[in-house]
């Protein structure tokens, strides 16, 4: 009884083994099927967007040229306005200048005035009582007072320097000799 027992044990685990891989079979088959399904819908949305890419490029880049021609154009005009502009406000600057009698003589006048005034300011504290201690002014005192003044007149140059280069390039662009 134990062999057919044996018997009927290994018929049943073969059958077992070949229903599990036709089972098995049929898996793999649906498995591919599926895979390659995906794979087409995927090839066919790649067509769609190769197709919406290609349509977004002919639409896309006559209108870029277009833009681009366009500012470009709006650039140069600028440029020559502002080029145009530019000449008139020199020559208006020329102008006013030439028309302004004394106008040399009166910058030349507030310079030397401005640079009084600061000195006055920096030999306050010595030339005054209530300056400095007690009524003798020592070195220290005066050289403090000359820096200040330098300083003030290095400030003063700083911010004024570039205006007298313009006044100097307008009063020769005019003719006039400028102010030394």
């Amino acid at each position: 009884m134990i062999p057919v027992i044996g018997i009927i044990l290994n018929a049943i685990i073969a059958v077992l083994v070949v229903g599990y891989g036709i089972w098995l079979r049929n898996i793999f088959e649906h498995q591919l099927k599926a895979k390659d399904s995906t794979i087409e819908s995927y090839e066919a949305i790649i067509k769609i967007h190769e197709s919406e890419v290609s349509r977004l490029k002919a639409e896309a880049t006559p209108a870029i040229v277009n833009a681009y021609q366009t500012v470009r154009n709006f650039a140069d005009e600028m440029a020559d306005t502002n080029s145009r502009l530019t000449v008139q406000i020199n020559e208006l600057k020329s102008n006013t200048i030439q028309q302004v009698p004394g106008l040399q003589e009166r910058l030349r006048a507030e310079g030397f005035l401005v640079a009084t005034g600061m000195f006055q300011e920096a030999i306050k504290p010595i030339t005054t009582t209530e300056g400095h201690k007690g009524s003798v002014v020592t070195a220290n005192d005066f050289l403090k007072a000359i820096q200040t003044f330098a300083s003030d007149v290095s400030n003063w140059m700083a911010v004024h320097t570039k205006e007298l280069n313009e006044f100097t390039q307008l009063a020769k662009k005019s003719g006039q000799t400028p102010p030394a």
